[in-house]
């Protein structure tokens, strides 16, 4: 029996392998699989070396036995239990949220994952379980790309994006330089997923403003087009594409703003009305996002005056809504056409 340890500290026999499994651990964890030695995980466990033995073969049993624990016990922490018959988006925050708590719980499991991934001493029953829980995750990323969910690139450049940005968190905050609050777990989660899905992220915007108010629409996520999803050169029409944005209406004191779905064809269709009224001063010009949460319509008077008359309301929150009207000219709309005609000339919008 090694020394120093009191008789009443000494694991019984049903504690003896998840004691040794958890000394284990913890040396590994700290100095590394080659840097510990059996006699330092039995002195640590409170038991002989030759007890060590009675349960495992060498330090590669050991090494090998936690390995699969803990990837059973992540996979299950992770993945059992997700939600059902919601979008991708809250389905991979989910995941990320569950990943990173789990990290956190678990400093030395996430680490020992971490270091051993892909050991070369991991024997047969772990690479198995390796490759089974790969090829689950493989598969979840093949429908996504199939679906148009996900940018169809290499599953391992995919892990690099997630992987590699949870591992940086963890540490971050385990060394003290992040506190990794719910929110800021939102936040990265919401960054690696516009990083992965289809489309891409943009800072365009274009406003309609006038004397005592403001409309603008920001494009946060532009998708590709139809044709583009068929293969089709960037030379052919592409067709309109899925635009996801934020609407921010200040008018005579109030404010509202939310998220809004639109088309590019949706910008595309207002600034052909618009231009043409502006060159008469004459006519109405309408803009309806795809989800008509927001609807507005410029109103050309005399003397180059202009009127816009709209209603904006977000579907997850019915009371952030609120109709507006915004007195403008004609300097007002020559800009908003310049905005305009720099998104079509982007975006297209068939």
């Amino acid at each position: 029996m090694p020394r120093g340890v009191p008789t009443s500290n000494r694991p019984t026999t049903e504690e003896k392998p998840s004691t040794i499994l958890a000394a284990a651990l913890a040396l590994f964890a700290d100095r590394g699989f080659h840097a510990t030695n059996v006699p330092q995980i039995a002195e640590r466990a409170g038991v002989s070396v030759g007890t060590l033995y009675h349960y495992f073969a060498n330090k590669e049993a050991i090494a090998n036995e936690l390995y699969r624990r803990l990837r059973k016990e992540l996979q299950k922490a992770v993945y059992v239990g997700l939600p059902a018959g919601v979008p991708p988006a809250e389905q991979f925050r989910v995941v990320w949220q569950r990943s990173v708590a789990y990290a956190m719980a678990k400093p030395l499991a996430f680490r020992f994952l971490e270091m051993h991934y892909h050991s070369p001493y991991l024997d047969e029953a772990s690479r198995v379980l390796d490759r089974a829980v790969m090829i689950g995750r493989d598969q979840r990323m093949q429908m996504g790309r199939l679906s148009g969910v996900l940018k169809p690139v290499h599953d391992e450049v995919l892990n690099a994006f997630i992987d590699g940005a949870i591992l940086h968190l963890v540490r971050a905050a385990q060394e003290g330089r992040l506190d990794l609050t719910p929110a800021v777990v939102d936040q990265a989660a919401a960054c690696c997923w516009q990083a992965i899905k289809e489309g891409w992220i943009t800072m365009d915007q274009f406003t309609v403003a006038g004397e005592y108010g403001r409309l603008s629409l920001s494009f946060e996520y532009v998708g590709e087009g139809e044709g583009a999803r068929r293969g089709q050169s960037q030379g052919e029409s592409q067709g309109p594409r899925q635009c996801r944005g934020e609407a921010a209406v200040a008018s005579w004191g109030l404010q509202a703003q939310g998220k809004v779905w639109f088309t590019t064809a949706n910008v595309s269709s207002f600034y052909n009305e618009l231009h043409a009224c502006y060159q008469v001063l004459a006519g109405e010009a309408t803009f309806t996002t795809a989800d008509e949460n927001l609807t507005f319509t410029v109103v050309f008077g005399a003397r180059g005056r202009a009127e816009i008359n709209g209603t904006f309301r977000e579907s997850h929150n019915p009371g952030n809504s609120m109709q507006f009207r915004i007195q403008t000219d004609q300097s007002f709309v020559a800009q908003t056409l310049a905005e305009l005609a720099e998104l079509v000339k982007q975006y297209g919008g068939e």
